[in-house]
């Protein structure tokens, strides 16, 4: 894990795919908060601008 983090700390594509793999187990948009400040506090810089929902919704096909 260190060696992903210092990898993402100097790439953002590595970053970015080092959050959303992170992601997956985050439920809530507090848990994605949390996520967010944990990366900052490890270096790692990621987009602002990031709006992807933390799971995919769930959508049934109507009937």
């Amino acid at each position: 894990m260190g060696a992903a983090i210092a990898v993402a700390c100097k790439d953002p594509a590595a970053a970015e795919g080092l959050f959303t793999l992170a992601r997956n187990g985050c439920r809530t948009p507090a848990a994605v908060l949390r996520l967010r400040t944990e990366f900052t506090q490890h270096g790692v810089i990621l987009p602002v601008t990031d709006t992807t929902p933390s799971q995919p919704e769930n959508t049934q096909s109507p009937s």
